[in-house]
């Protein structure tokens, strides 16, 4: 994962989950898909997504974002890659 203030190897899970844990306790993260496409046992979604801080309306940063899923033995979908871009902050 990074960050403005570094990266967070997979390693330190438990340090990830606190950084996220941060952003979704400060706010609300709302995500749309606006394209999704499976090959094989490998799919994406491509999409827009906004960040409001807690007790607040007006939104404090968008992003574009992929994902690019791979289907498990189990036939459920598990997250390989994820990226966003910040597109404005407040």
């Amino acid at each position: 994962m990074l960050r403005a203030t570094g990266r967070i190897a997979m390693s330190e899970r438990g340090a990830i989950g606190a950084a996220m844990r941060e952003l979704l306790e400060g706010g609300v993260l709302a995500w749309a898909p606006i394209a999704s496409r499976v090959h094989g046992d490998l799919g994406f979604t491509i999409g827009k997504a906004t960040y409001v801080r807690r007790g607040e309306t007006r939104v404090d940063w968008r992003s574009n974002y992929t994902t690019i899923w791979q289907r498990q033995p189990d036939q459920t979908w598990k997250v390989l890659f994820d990226v966003g871009r910040l597109i404005n902050e407040r």
